[in-house]
C-alpha cells in the first residue's frame, strides 16, 4: 500500500490524486485514524523528521492523507482531510528521525456548521418548539457560517426524538445523522477476524418500561357582547312608571355581582302606546254649582241653586313599552391543565433481571400555548420587504408593500405610492394573519385533542422510544479484522461476526452482530502491518419485525368545534409505535361558543310591578297616594344570567399507551428458552 501525505492551504480543497498524491519531503512510516461516535476523526501520522517548524505561521496548516493499493496515483483514494493540531510528539522516535503529528477531521466553523445542517433538521414531529421552553427562537444569520456571528441555539436538541447521533465524514466533513442501533450497511465476516482480539463487555441492561408525563396548562378565555334585549322583552310589557325612572332601573340590572362576570354596557326602551287607567281619588273635594231649569231645558241663570260637593278623581297613565335592547358584557376566564401520561414498553429481551424495571423518565412542562414565541416583534425603523411577518399587540401581520417602519406601527405608508392602473386608492403596508401559537383560539376547551396537540403527544412520544432504543444497547464488542474487510468501515456501518463465545441462535450460529460505534485505522510502514480495530454496540432486542400498519385515521378536525375521542378510536402510528389517547372528554362549566346566545346566557327572568301590579297598588292607596303608591312600586327587571365565575383548575388525565418499540437482535441470549416458556 502507497501512502500519501499533502499540505494544502485550504481545508475544502477538492481533492486531486494528480496533484495531492505527494508527500511534500515528509515520508510516512505510518498512521492510525481514530474515530469514536459523536467524535471528530483523529489522524496520528508518523513521518521523517522535517527538520522545519511545521507549526510557523507561514506554513500550512491543513492535510490530505490518501492510500492507492497498486501504486498508482491515480487509483489513490482520500482517507482523511483535517488541521494540525498541538506539538508534534514521540520526537524521539528512531534517534530523532521521525516525529508523529496529530490531526482533527474538524471542519473550519465546525459550530456553525452543525448548527446549520442541524435547522434543517427542525421538522414536526421530530422536533417541537413547546419542548424546548420559551423565548425568543434562534434566526438564521445572514452568514451562518461567519464565526462572529453570535448564535448560541443547542443542535442537540433535533436528537431528543431520534434515536440517532450526529456523524462528520473524515473525508468530506459533511454532517449527518447515523441511527444509534442499526447501520445503513451490513458487514459480513463471519469468522474472519482475529478471533484472540475479541473483547466483549456489558453497560447497563436495557430499560424494558419507560412512562413520561406530559403537562400542559393555559387560560381559557372568552368574551362576549350579547344583545338580550329582544329575548327578555317577550312581546313587550305594560308599565305606569315614567320612561326616565324605567331607564334607571334596566341599567341598574348592570350590578349581577362581582363574581358573576356580566355587566350592562347599554340599553333602550321605546313607547308604542299609552292608555289611562283609573279613576283615583286624589283626596280633594270638588264644589259645583247648579241652575235651574227653563221650559225649553235651557240653564235659568238667575236662579241658582244651593252649591253642591263631590269627591275628585283622576286618571295616571299606562304605558306600552318594548325593551329594544339590553346588551351585556361577559368575561370569562378558566384555568386549565392536561396531563398526558405515555407509557411504553421496549421488546427486550430480560438481562440480569430487568424485565420488571420501569424508568419514569423527567416530567415534562410545554411553554406558553397561547404565546407565539417563533414570530419576530415589529421593530421601528427597520426595512420590511414583502412576505415578512412579524407580530404586534399580541396580533400576527404579513408586509404587503415594501417599506421603511416608522417609529410607530402603522398600516398605511408614509408617503401615498404612485397610483398604477386599477390601482386601490388606498394602500396598505400589512395584513393580518394567524398567529403561530400553539393553541389559537383562547377560548379552547382542550389542547391535546387538536391536531397541535396531537403532534406534541407525538413528539413526547418519539422521546420516549428514542430513549428506549438508547437503552437497548447494553453489549460492546472489540476486534480486530483485516484491512481488506473494514479498511472503508464507517460508523454508518454494522457488522456480523461468529465465535463460540457467543450463545447459540436460533440460527444455530454463535453469532453477534452491532453497530459500529468506534474504529481504529491502522498502518506501520516498518513492517508493512495494517488492521482495523473495530467496536460494535450490541442490541438486546428481539428483533422481530413489527406487525402490519393499519391504515391511518386523520387528526380529528379541532377548532371549530372541538371533538372528544372515545377511547380506543383512533388510532395513530409515528414511525414503529401505534399508540392513541385514552382518558374523560373534556369539562366545559361553561359553553363559550353559546356566549352569545340570549337563551344560554340568561336563566331566570322577572319583570317587577308590571302596570297591572301597579295599578292595584294604586288602588289600594288612600285618597291622593295613587301615584305616590305607583312611584313605590316601580317597574323592574330582575334577571339571573349565567355565572362566569371560574372554579379551581380543571384537570384532566389522559393516557397514551403505545405499542412495545423494537429493535435488532445483535445477540441472542433467550434462544431456546423463550420457545419453551412461549
Amino acid at each position: 500500500m502507497w501512502v500519501y501525505f499533502a499540505w494544502v492551504d485550504d481545508l475544502d480543497v477538492e481533492f486531486d490524486p494528480g496533484e495531492h498524491t505527494r508527500t511534500d519531503h515528509m515520508r510516512v512510516i505510518g498512521f492510525e485514524i481514530t474515530k469514536e461516535e459523536g467524535e471528530y476523526a483523529v489522524l496520528e501520522i508518523e513521518t521523517e523528521n522535517p527538520g522545519v517548524g511545521v507549526l510557523s505561521a507561514a506554513r500550512k496548516q491543513y492535510g490530505l492523507l490518501s492510500i492507492s493499493e497498486t501504486g498508482r496515483p491515480g487509483d489513490a483514494v482520500l482517507m482523511f482531510r483535517g488541521m494540525i493540531q498541538g506539538l508534534p510528539s514521540d520526537l524521539g522516535g528512531d534517534d530523532g528521525k521521525s516525529i508523529t503529528f496529530e490531526f482533527i477531521a474538524q471542519p473550519v466553523n465546525a459550530a456553525a456548521r452543525l448548527r446549520e445542517f442541524a435547522r434543517g433538521l427542525r421538522v414536526a414531529p421530530y422536533f417541537d418548539r413547546l419542548f424546548m421552553g420559551a423565548g425568543d427562537p434562534p434566526k438564521a444569520p445572514d452568514d451562518p457560517l461567519d464565526p462572529e456571528v453570535e448564535d448560541t441555539w443547542d443542535p442537540t436538541e433535533v436528537l431528543e426524538a431520534r434515536s440517532a447521533v450526529f456523524d462528520v465524514d473524515e473525508v468530506t466533513h459533511e454532517h449527518d445523522i447515523v441511527d444509534y442501533l442499526e447501520g445503513s450497511r451490513e458487514l459480513d465476516l463471519g469468522r474472519f477476524f482475529d478471533a484472540s482480539s475479541l473483547e466483549p463487555s456489558m453497560g447497563e441492561p436495557p430499560v424494558p418500561s419507560a412512562v413520561m408525563t406530559v403537562s400542559c396548562e393555559w387560560v381559557q378565555r372568552a368574551q362576549a357582547e350579547t344583545d338580550i334585549g329582544p329575548y327578555v322583552d317577550g312581546g313587550g310589557f305594560t308599565t305606569m312608571s315614567n320612561m326616565q325612572a324605567l331607564d334607571t332601573e334596566i341599567m341598574r340590572t348592570g350590578s349581577f355581582g362581582a363574581d358573576s362576570g356580566w355587566s350592562v354596557v347599554d340599553s333602550a326602551i321605546r313607547q308604542w302606546g299609552i292608555d289611562e287607567v283609573g279613576p283615583f281619588l286624589t283626596g280633594k273635594q270638588k264644589v259645583w254649582t247648579g241652575y235651574h231649569l227653563n221650559p225649553d231645558g235651557s240653564a235659568d241663570l238667575n236662579r241658582p241653586l244651593p252649591p253642591g260637593k263631590a269627591k275628585e278623581k283622576r286618571y295616571l297613565l299606562k304605558y306600552y313599552m318594548n325593551l329594544t335592547r339590553l346588551v351585556v358584557k361577559g368575561d370569562y376566564q378558566q384555568s386549565r391543565r392536561e396531563i398526558a401520561i405515555i407509557r411504553m414498553d421496549a421488546d427486550v429481551q430480560p438481562i440480569l433481571g430487568s424485565a420488571t424495571r420501569e424508568e419514569v423518565m423527567d416530567a415534562i412542562s410545554l411553554s406558553s400555548l397561547t404565546e407565539d414565541t417563533e414570530t419576530p416583534e415589529w421593530e421601528p425603523e427597520t426595512e420590511y420587504k414583502e412576505g415578512d411577518v412579524v407580530q404586534h399587540k399580541g396580533k400576527c401581520w404579513k408586509c404587503v408593500w415594501p417599506h421603511k417602519s416608522l417609529l410607530w406601527f402603522s398600516f398605511l405608508p408614509e408617503v401615498k405610492p404612485v397610483r398604477w392602473a386599477g390601482a386601490p386608492e388606498i394602500i396598505f403596508q400589512w395584513e393580518r394573519v394567524p398567529t403561530k401559537a400553539a393553541l389559537q383560539k383562547e377560548w379552547a376547551y382542550t389542547f391535546y385533542d387538536t391536531d397541535r396537540g396531537r403532534q406534541a403527544i407525538e413528539h413526547a412520544i418519539l422521546r420516549v422510544r428514542a430513549f428506549l432504543r438508547h437503552r437497548m444497547r447494553c453489549f460492546t464488542v472489540k476486534f480486530r479484522g483485516s484491512w481488506e474487510s473494514l479498511g472503508d468501515v464507517t460508523l454508518k456501518d454494522s457488522v456480523r461476526i461468529e465465535h463460540d463465545f457467543f450463545p447459540r441462535g436460533q440460527g444455530g450460529k454463535h453469532e453477534c452482530k452491532g453497530k459500529v460505534i468506534a474504529y481504529r485505522k491502522v498502518w506501520d510502514g516498518r513492517t508493512g502491518t495494517r488492521y482495523v480495530e473495530v467496536t460494535l454496540g450490541v442490541s438486546a432486542g428481539r428483533g422481530d419485525p413489527p406487525r402490519a400498519k393499519k391504515p391511518g385515521i386523520p387528526y380529528s378536525v379541532a377548532m371549530p368545534p372541538y371533538g372528544y375521542v372515545p377511547d380506543g378510536l383512533p388510532e395513530y402510528e409515528t414511525e414503529d409505535i401505534r399508540w392513541k389517547v385514552k382518558g374523560p372528554p373534556y369539562r366545559w362549566p361553561i359553553n363559550v361558543e353559546a356566549l352569545r346566545s340570549p337563551s344560554y346566557i340568561v336563566q331566570q327572568k322577572t319583570w317587577n310591578n308590571l302596570a297591572g301590579t301597579q295599578s292595584g297598588y294604586a288602588a289600594g292607596a288612600p285618597p291622593g297616594g295613587a301615584a305616590a303608591a305607583v312611584a313605590a312600586h316601580p317597574t323592574s327587571l330582575s334577571l339571573r344570567l349565567r355565572s362566569l365565575a371560574a372554579t379551581d383548575t380543571l384537570v384532566r388525565r389522559l393516557a397514551v399507551p403505545c405499542s412495545p418499540v423494537t429493535g435488532p437482535k445483535g445477540i441472542d441470549v433467550e434462544w431456546p428458552r423463550r420457545i419453551i416458556s412461549d
